[in-house]
């Protein structure tokens, strides 16, 4: 039975280089209407206009005061309730790009909690807010704060438990939030972290650091997309997430879930594996009483995954919150309410999939075949056979579904990924195959692949580009334009030492005299079955880039 006061939301990033217009998210606050959500959050760290505070996301496509108005006032109209998501003491790096705020840094990314300025600029935030958004909720973040304490707090305060610096800071917040007419939220890490969870499964009880001591008026928003790292079957193990929702039961506090689409591993989205994780997610949910549920859409590393390539699981994700878990109903449903072909969208989730039908694993080729180098060959060992093939068809299969799409620019981006993919995806295995054995006709018959491959990926840029320029400001994809042009140039680079070694101009190439191996160092007959790599260039080669 689902309950008559249960509450959907979603969240998009807005933080990691992609500031979406405000006409993008109208577009999709019209999705989310029809999907029966009642709120939406614009998580933003430092993308908002705050008066006195003149570099606070300054050249990041920052929203401006007029526009959040916009947006609000669109929403209201829809039946969403937009509220603010601002981060008020971690992840506040890019603010940390200035030297001006250098004197609030306690250590990495974290705010200096008790600094008078510190709270200046809260209150500067709050203003901000008040002016922009119609809702009283705000949520104020506190996540991954691991540094708090750590840094110049510990200089000036000594060795002080951090969880009660969170407290002592959250009181502050709270005080200020509450001037301004906003209820806080948060997301409950910090204080419900693996240790936390792990003693309470043993005791029952939380830890004295704790316990009784979070006011009671803030919501606690426990965030859990799954764990493949650590338990494999937590994607559909209903008994691992009531694990992590269980110490939420020794507090008075409001609840909230908060579960992801998985939009933040490449460019390619990953709702099948969003659809079988919530099939544990949300009835560990409704067993632990919590009826506000908040779906992500994260946008770490980049903002490579349009948020419009993960309707199926945003819809979905309430379905199955709903009890209905029959794909055949979600689609007839899905194609009632938008025009759009289920199938359609669960076809961009393929580029991640092609060469494994293990859907308990994030895989996420959709990037790593960008970064893979075809000499160091950090990823070949994962090039499985007549894949390159596959994407092929699937990029062709993908046109066609864009000729019958409301989102043609979507669908041409991830076809024109698939045709650089049917390329790049075993050109490293190709080029050590045929200098192994010696062979520089073959060698010379790689060269024009290597050209193709080119044109390939400057034709996916422009799509890639393309549809940038329809649904964020234009600052933040100097970072897409970086990370594909060094990997042109590398191409081009690579390229050349072939045609040096064939001239004779150079004797060997030293990269492609050893062996393949895993990235985790294995050779390939002992690789793991499973591989994530989250980092856009993490581990693509064995250098550091030199910084």
């Amino acid at each position: 039975m689902v309950p008559t006061n249960a509450h959907f939301g979603a969240m998009i990033d807005c933080s990691r280089n992609g500031v979406m217009k405000p006409s993008e998210v109208k577009r999709l606050v019209d999705y989310l209407s029809l999907f029966g959500y009642q709120s939406l959050m614009l998580y933003t760290e430092d993308t908002f206009e705050v008066e006195g505070e003149p570099l606070f996301g300054y050249q990041r496509g920052r929203y401006t005061v007029k526009e959040l108005q916009e947006i609000d006032a669109y929403c209201l109209k829809r039946g969403i309730e937009l509220i603010p998501c601002v981060e008020l003491l971690a992840h506040m790096n890019q603010l940390f790009y200035w030297q001006q705020y250098q004197d609030i840094r306690d250590q990495g990314d974290v705010l200096l909690v008790g600094e008078p300025r510190t709270y200046t600029l809260i209150e500067h935030i709050f203003q901000s807010l008040r002016k922009s958004f119609s809702s009283h909720k705000v949520h104020i973040g506190f996540d991954e704060a691991f540094g708090v304490g750590e840094g110049k707090y510990k200089a000036k305060h000594g060795v002080v438990d951090k969880k009660k610096i969170i407290l002592e800071h959250l009181s502050k917040v709270k005080e200020i939030a509450h001037r301004y007419g906003f209820e806080v939220m948060m997301w409950a890490d910090m204080f419900f972290d693996q240790q936390t969870i792990d003693e309470f499964a043993k005791t029952k009880k939380l830890p004295k650091e704790i316990a009784g001591k979070i006011p009671s008026d803030v919501t606690l928003v426990h965030w859990n997309y799954g764990n493949p790292w650590n338990e494999k079957r937590a994607v559909s193990n209903v008994n691992y997430f009531r694990r992590v929702l269980a110490p939420g039961k020794a507090v008075s506090n409001p609840q909230m879930y908060a579960t992801g689409c998985w939009s933040w591993v490449g460019y390619a989205p990953r709702n099948r594996y969003v659809n079988r994780l919530n099939l544990g997610a949300m009835k560990a949910a409704k067993e632990a009483g919590i009826h506000d549920i908040l779906v992500t859409l994260w946008s770490d590393n980049g903002k490579e995954c349009s948020v419009f390539a993960n309707l199926p699981s945003l819809y979905a994700a309430k379905r199955i919150y709903e009890g209905e878990t029959r794909l055949s109903v979600w689609k007839k449903e899905f194609f009632r309410l938008t025009g759009e072909s289920f199938d359609a969208y669960m076809a961009l989730d393929e580029i991640n999939y092609l060469g494994t039908d293990d859907v308990l694993w994030v895989q996420n080729p959709s990037r790593w075949v960008i970064g893979n180098d075809p000499f160091f060959r950090t990823f070949d060992a994962y090039v499985l056979p007549g894949v390159a093939e596959g994407y092929q068809k699937l990029g062709r299969r993908l046109r066609r579904y864009g000729k019958k799409t409301k989102n043609p620019l979507l669908f041409e981006e991830l076809s024109s990924l698939c045709a650089f993919f049917a390329l790049k995806y075993d050109l490293g295995t190709k080029t050590v195959l045929a200098y192994q054995s010696h062979d520089k006709k073959e060698i010379e018959k790689l060269l024009p692949l290597y050209r193709k491959t080119e044109k390939a990926l400057q034709r996916f840029w422009e799509a890639d580009r393309a549809l940038w320029n329809q649904e964020n400001k234009m600052s933040g994809f100097e970072v897409h334009s970086a990370r594909l042009g060094a990997m042109e140039a590398r191409l081009k680079d690579c390229e050349r030492w072939l045609e040096d070694y064939l001239s004779d101009k150079i004797e060997s190439i030293e990269e492609l005299e050893f062996p393949t191996v895993d990235i985790n160092g294995c050779p390939p007959d002992k690789k793991p079955k499973e591989l994530i790599n989250i980092s856009y260039m993490m581990g693509m080669t064995p250098n550091n880039m030199g910084w």
